[in-house]
């Protein structure tokens, strides 16, 4: 007889190996906790980077500006600050120049809407014939004018961009002013008497260099204008004393795209140039500063003779084309600064800055 013996199955003992994989797992499961919890703040920080780097400065009607958009045009325009010697005059005219910025973009921005509202097209090829000639208008290799944009804080796209909205908007000022600018022959006669009065005609044409510090036509401020006086009056001072460092202070002070060259301006007949800074000048010799200050409308003018040559003053009939391109010019300008305010009376503007 056959005994049989039953015996208590006991649970199976998990494998060595199964042990680890749970143990592995459940150590996985606690680095992803603990990783998501520290990507939490480092998320947080990006977008607070993010937000930062895309901050709005204003918006126009649809449209914003953004920050870093600002700051490249800004930049490019603040490098005259740096010439004024007094660092609460400095501070002063920085914060006039970040609201001019703001402004002339906001401007921009409701022209160039405008514009794309009234289907004023700008073809690749203009453009590219745009950039071109900035190019050779400055005398630039291929290289220096990327090296130039770099430096302006512009890349390809962003100056194709910027090239085309202002050939769209030249194009529909065009069509805007065309009815309103008008220049007749009367005009120009005038504009030709008021730009010789009082000049001798000699055989001579001058070249001068200038230190120019700018009073903008909208600043009423007697103080303020007194103060900019004095800043002039202490540069020519020093221009007095040692003429033969002009060019070097007008690289240092002048407020003019010219004070790269020293301030420096080529050879011009009489009845080229303000009829304020060509009295100043006829008066002195080669090497010599003018003992005052040349007012005109940009601002305050140090003057310094650089060269004189044998010519021959225009006559009306040789000035007229170069008459007649000023006077459109201010015309358009006037146009324009009534067209824009139009545009601004029309539109919802929200600024950040």
């Amino acid at each position: 007889m056959f005994c049989s013996v039953q015996t208590t199955s006991q649970p199976s003992r998990p494998s060595f190996s199964l042990m680890l994989r749970s143990i592995a797992i459940a150590g996985l499961w606690v680095l992803c906790a603990f990783a998501s919890l520290a990507l939490v703040p480092q998320q947080v920080e990006a977008k607070k980077k993010r937000m930062t780097i895309e901050r709005i400065v204003a918006v126009v009607n649809d449209e914003v500006i953004l920050l870093s958009e600002w700051r490249t045009r800004f930049d490019a325009m603040k490098q005259a600050l740096q010439r004024i010697i007094d660092p609460q005059e400095r501070a002063k005219q920085a914060k006039v120049l970040q609201k001019r910025v703001l402004d002339q973009m906001i401007d921009d921005a409701l022209i160039d809407q405008k514009a794309r509202q009234m289907q004023v097209n700008v073809s690749d090829l203009e453009v590219q014939r745009g950039m071109e000639d900035t190019r050779r208008r400055y005398n630039l290799t291929a290289e220096q004018f990327q090296q130039a944009l770099t430096q302006q804080g512009y890349t390809p796209t962003t100056y194709k961009m910027m090239v085309r909205k202002q050939l769209r908007k030249l194009k529909m000022l065009r069509q805007v002013a065309s009815k309103k600018v008008r220049i007749s022959e009367e005009d120009l006669k005038n504009a030709y008497r008021r730009a010789t009065q009082g000049i001798k005609r000699g055989p001579s044409e001058y070249r001068i260099r200038h230190i120019v510090f700018k009073v903008d036509k909208k600043v009423k401020d007697k103080k303020k204008i007194d103060s900019i006086r004095r800043e002039a009056k202490n540069v020519l001072t020093l221009a007095l004393q040692q003429p033969n460092t002009f060019a070097a202070l007008a690289k240092r002070f002048s407020q003019d795209p010219t004070s790269k060259e020293g301030g420096l301006l080529d050879f011009y007949e009489l009845g080229s140039l303000d009829p304020a800074l060509e009295k100043a000048m006829i008066t002195l010799k080669v090497g010599q500063v003018y003992a005052k200050l040349v007012r005109t409308v940009l601002g305050f003018h140090i003057i310094y003779l650089d060269g004189k040559r044998n010519a021959n003053v225009r006559s009306y009939g040789d000035s007229k084309g170069a008459l007649k391109r000023q006077l459109q010019q201010k015309a358009f300008q006037k146009v324009l600064t009534r067209y824009t305010k139009t545009l601004r009376k029309d539109a919802v503007i929200d600024i950040r800055l």
